[in-house]
């Protein structure tokens, strides 16, 4: 990920970033996610969970592991580009409170541009 973002242009609106290879854990992991929700406590001392929203990909390792620690999160459906390839096939989902297709459903997006979007129009707290 620190070539990623680099490469895209965004490393620099990012105050810090987790990898597995740090952790030593892949996603869906618990470890992973709470290594990222201990370093976004450091700059939010007072940060809940559920404030916490997790993008991704993966239904499996993003979506499921994110609600399962207790993070709000978005799926990223890449199933309409012919280029995007889905790896770790064998990875099941875990459980989490409230799963049904309806809730996936309900938080599934197709672009990164509606992440912004439903960003723009959260009421702060």
């Amino acid at each position: 990920i620190d070539s990623v973002l680099p490469l895209v242009g965004i490393h620099d609106r990012f105050r810090w970033f987790t990898c597995s290879q740090e952790v030593g854990r892949e996603k869906p992991s618990w470890d992973i996610f709470e290594s990222s929700f201990r370093k976004a406590r450091f700059w939010a001392p007072d940060l809940s969970k559920d404030e916490v929203l997790h993008v991704g990909d993966s239904y499996e390792c993003d979506y499921c592991g994110a609600k399962r620690y207790g993070f709000q999160a978005l799926l990223l459906d890449r199933s309409g580009n012919p280029q995007v390839t889905k790896y770790q096939d064998w990875v099941e989902g875990p459980d989490y409170d409230g799963k049904s297709p309806e809730e996936v459903q309900s938080n599934t997006i197709t672009g990164l541009d509606e992440v912004a979007e439903l960003l723009l129009n959260v009421s702060p707290a």
